[in-house]
């Protein structure tokens, strides 16, 4: 015989209800809010049919309580400002999303002061997990509370410890493709336009920069300092029309944001980019392709690292006995219309 679902009046609809409306058992009712693949088709559509009927709205934190899981991940980012770390973050969410998980979101800025705080509030958070993109010299006092917590942590693009997870692009790669082409195109002279912050990632391609160019036979790059987002570009575009009367007839820069800043800089100085002068970013933003010139780029594919950061938490939280894994993600040259052979 059919049960008959006969929620209480004034109560809040409880999954018991909607398992008597879809005529199955409430451990099947539960295994559908919960995303289980063991559920048939048909039985799936006809308890989410029920829960749209009656109002049904699954109480993650109680159902937190009773697993002692909270189902919320954190997320944590020098900032949001760079189009980059949207995409970053549309990675991870599409996991999230798909394993009935959702994020906190917390912005670090690259002041190591805040960190502190913001570890404590995630923790307060009951997060299940962290995904972190650190900021410059993050503190040994904050990488050994992470260790303490016990907290399941994957690293994204830059590295503060060997113990936990990392998921980054292949930086090495990245900047040889981007010498290789550049020197095919005649270039022989480059600035490297860089952010002034100190972390791994910095590191990471200054050092993939000096080691391309060695390879090569060609000498160290001129290393910048871009301007911050609320600075005038003006001024680094005159240091680069500056360097180009000393030979420099091509740049790289840290990320495809300073890239396409830099681009404008120079066409305002009647540069033309791509045949006067050179430009290659390194991120491969989808903004990079809306503009013109088109940005010569490194695709290092940021909705790729942002899915492979979710999937290893995800599988990280669900096995914390998993040895620690450094993934490396392939990168590739996009190339636009912002380089150009030497004159």
């Amino acid at each position: 015989m059919t049960r008959k679902a006969q929620p209480t009046s004034g109560n809040a609809v409880t999954l018991m209800d909607v398992a008597c409306a879809a005529n199955v058992s409430r451990a099947t009712a539960s295994l559908v809010v919960r995303g289980s693949p063991r559920v048939a088709a048909a039985t799936r559509e006809r308890v989410e049919e029920a829960m749209r009927r009656l109002g049904y709205v699954y109480n993650r934190s109680a159902a937190g309580l009773r697993s002692s899981r909270s189902g919320v991940l954190g997320v944590m980012l020098p900032g949001i400002s760079n189009p980059f770390f949207a995409e970053f973050l549309e990675g991870i969410e599409t996991v999230l999303q798909g394993a009935g998980l959702t994020n906190f979101l917390v912005i670090s800025g690259e002041e190591a002061a805040s960190e502190g705080r913001i570890l404590r509030l995630l923790f307060e958070h009951g997060c299940d997990g962290l995904a972190i993109c650190p900021p410059q010299d993050m503190q040994a006092t904050s990488v050994q509370s992470l260790l303490r917590s016990g907290l399941s942590v994957v690293q994204a693009m830059r590295e503060i410890s060997d113990q936990f997870d990392y998921v980054g692009p292949d930086y090495a790669a990245g900047m040889r493709l981007a010498v290789d082409h550049l020197a095919g195109l005649g270039h022989r002279h480059f600035a490297f336009v860089e952010t002034g912050f100190c972390h791994s990632a910095t590191r990471a391609r200054t050092e993939a920069l000096s080691a391309a160019l060695g390879a090569l036979g060609l000498p160290p790059a001129i290393i910048l300092r871009a301007p911050a987002p609320e600075e005038d570009g003006s001024g680094l575009a005159e240091a680069i029309d500056n360097l180009r009367r000393d030979g420099v007839t091509a740049a790289i820069c840290f990320n495809d944001l300073i890239a396409l800043s830099l681009c404008g800089s120079l066409a305002d100085r009647g540069v033309r980019v791509g045949r006067d002068f050179s430009v290659v970013g390194f991120d491969g933003m989808a903004m990079g392709q809306m503009v013109r010139p088109r940005l010569t780029t490194i695709g290092i594919q940021p909705r790729s690292i942002g899915r492979a950061v979710a999937e290893r938490l995800v599988a990280r939280i669900g096995d914390r006995q998993l040895a620690v894994a450094r993934t490396i993600l392939p990168v590739r040259l996009i190339a636009g219309d912002t380089t150009g052979p030497r004159d």
